[in-house]
């Protein structure tokens, strides 16, 4: 769980949807929705709708033109893989956002009206959303939404022509990560949440990046918060995994690889002795992120030698 001090910022994109990997739009489009939708291609029926908490919202959102059908959820997705005849066809493309906790239900809603809107439908996709409170134990901040996004343009008979190539370019992408950042922003500024404003505004960028533009206003509490790890997504079945209690095969090699980074090497120990506790030995294991910050201080220290010893022989050259 990230620092309750940082802003809860996410933008992240999954693979894409295909059938080479034996995924089915239908079957994603019934778990975002929590509700019972049948793949027509497969014969097999989804339903979502018991051992879930209801979305906040589910809405297909679709351009002026689209025909009426699209706005059915059944028939929208499995239009989509009927388009589609190769084995390896992609569906549609996937991805996550959060949205700031300090607004109310209705105003997530308008903003994900108005996000969608601006940033997908009026460029000819349709969109697929839903509007999930945080899992109970889970971090109270995470109100995100899924959302699926279609890959064809489409008239008012419904898909046509080729995949839209443009919309997997990459700095598209990173439009759509800012415009969601000023958006929240925006939003938040005129609720009265004026420093998480300033938060979410930066949002997009990195964790060294905010925490450059929190020195710059200021905001030293939300520096000293930036300087942690950004945490680790595991997956949704690893997900559901750990909130029954079972560990993932995944999750245990995960810890065996952290585990093996972090021990203690006789050349790690011989550099760092004078900084480790006394009876530190081979073998021992310490933190990653103490682990790291030792070395990126021999780093900088070297790095300031080197430069101590430039200036000196300038200064030789020059008598």
């Amino acid at each position: 769980m990230a620092s309750a001090r940082v802003c809860n910022y996410r933008f992240r994109i999954l693979k894409p949807i295909g059938r080479s990997k034996g995924k089915s739009a239908v079957g994603s489009a019934a778990y975002i929705s929590r509700s019972k939708l049948k793949d027509e291609e497969s014969g097999k029926s989804y339903d979502y709708r018991k051992g879930h908490s209801e979305p906040l919202l589910s809405k297909i959102y679709a351009p002026d033109k689209a025909p009426e059908w699209v706005k059915d959820r059944n028939a929208l997705w499995n239009n989509v893989q009927n388009k589609e005849s190769r084995k390896n066809s992609q569906f549609a493309r996937s991805f996550q956002i959060n949205l700031p906790h300090q607004l109310s239900i209705e105003e997530m809603k308008c903003l994900l009206d108005d996000y969608i809107k601006e940033n997908f439908t009026d460029s000819g996709m349709v969109a697929d959303v839903a509007l999930h409170a945080p899992d109970e134990g889970s971090d109270p901040r995470n109100f995100h939404a899924h959302v699926l996004l279609t890959l064809r343009g489409l008239d008012d008979s419904g898909f046509v022509g080729n995949k839209v190539r443009e919309w997997n370019d990459t700095e598209l992408f990173n439009t759509w990560r800012k415009n969601l950042a000023l958006m929240c922003s925006k939003r938040l500024e005129k609720a009265g949440f004026y420093n998480e404003a300033n938060q979410w505004k930066h949002g997009y960028l990195t964790l060294p990046q905010q925490r450059i533009k929190a020195i710059q206003r200021g905001d030293l509490e939300y520096v000293n918060a930036c300087n942690h790890e950004p945490s680790e997504h595991k997956g949704m079945q690893i997900h559901h995994m750990e909130k029954r209690g079972v560990e993932s095969e995944v999750e245990k090699r995960r810890k065996a690889e952290q585990l093996e980074k972090s021990k203690i090497d006789a050349d790690f120990l011989k550099r760092f002795k004078h900084l480790l506790p006394a009876k530190t030995k081979v073998g021992d294991t310490i933190s990653l992120k103490r682990k790291q910050s030792l070395e990126k201080i021999e780093k900088e220290v070297m790095e300031q030698l080197k430069k101590r010893e430039l200036d000196t022989d300038d200064r030789t050259r020059d008598r």
